[in-house]
């Protein structure tokens, strides 16, 4: 970013928007302090190019010095806001995946409720076609005694 600065007119040239490259790339894969770095040592390098000016021949007039500023402050405040919208959609993104997750396991239990659903009406159709099947009746003897019990023998003799 020297260079470029060098051969493309110094702290007047246009070009010192290339510094928001690197500051959007930290500012989206690292977080604040990583950002931070970043924003610094782009204003550096922006600002090193005042290293190069013979100041006995050249000044910097008030005007001038609130757009150097306003320069090395756009690179620092546009690594922190990006990196406050790459945190936010991280985020999110984490609520969804969790969301995706809760959603999946749902899922899998509705689809075992079905199939005992499914399991019980094949049983309970099996059962009406059997009247005599395990569930109705648990021994031969026990419709014997149902029928002893629900019509009181009468004794013999009387």
């Amino acid at each position: 970013m020297l260079l470029v600065g060098q051969y493309s007119g110094g702290v007047d040239s246009h070009y010192y928007l290339i510094t928001l490259l690197p500051v959007i790339s930290a500012a989206t894969y690292l977080g604040a302090l990583g950002t931070l770095a970043f924003s610094v040592l782009a204003g550096t390098s922006y600002l090193s190019h005042l290293l190069f000016i013979n100041w006995k021949e050249y000044y910097i007039d008030p005007h001038d010095e609130r757009i150097v500023a306003l320069r090395v402050l756009l690179v620092v405040i546009t690594g922190q806001l990006v990196n406050l919208l790459a945190e936010a959609i991280r985020s999110q993104s984490a609520k969804h995946k969790a969301l995706a997750d809760q959603l999946s396991e749902t899922n899998q239990q509705l689809r075992e409720a079905e199939a005992a659903v499914r399991r019980s009406e094949r049983l309970a159709a099996l059962g009406q076609c059997q009247p005599d099947s395990p569930r109705v009746a648990q021994s031969p003897r026990h419709h014997q005694g149902v029928g002893r019990n629900a019509f009181p023998q009468r004794q013999r003799g009387k």
